[in-house]
């Protein structure tokens, strides 16, 4: 073999080695949940007429936001909220989903949050949780959704 071919071949077999070996250790796991969303069913339409945009907060293992779209083209409040799907490389712990719905001042007026859920690797997990109106005269949270802040 010539010498040129020799370093080439040499290089090449020296290049895979290193960037083989790159990115060959652990395969990356997932855990993926599937979060129904709603709002009280309860509220009134005068309630409903102030809600400008929700949001999902995820909290625990990892932490995320998410924009859920709950305004419809024509400024209203939709019928009913769509899934909101989420994926962590987490392999360990808990999560927990936190939805918020904010007036036209961007102020939180209603928050649910979900039980806690433990992180399934590999596993897809369902998950719920339901907004109620926050009591913004008192700053006091309804009874059953965690009392005072």
């Amino acid at each position: 073999m010539s010498s040129i071919l020799k370093k080439s071949v040499l290089g090449f077999a020296a290049a895979l080695a290193l960037f083989g070996g790159m990115g060959c250790g652990e395969e990356t796991t997932y855990s993926y949940f599937t979060i129904r969303l709603s709002l009280d069913p309860t509220l009134e339409p005068e309630f409903l007429n102030r809600v400008s945009a929700c949001a999902l907060e995820v909290t625990g293992s990892d932490e995320a936001q998410i924009t859920v779209p709950c305004v419809g083209s024509n400024g209203k409040v939709v019928p009913s909220l769509p899934p909101a799907d989420y994926s962590t490389s987490e392999t360990t712990g808990q999560l927990q989903f936190i939805l918020k719905v904010l007036d036209l001042n961007q102020k939180l007026i209603a928050e649910g949050k979900s039980p806690r859920y433990g992180i399934v690797p590999n596993g897809q997990t369902a998950a719920s949780v339901e907004a109620k109106k926050i009591d913004t005269g008192t700053g006091m949270k309804p009874a059953g959704d965690g009392g005072a802040r």
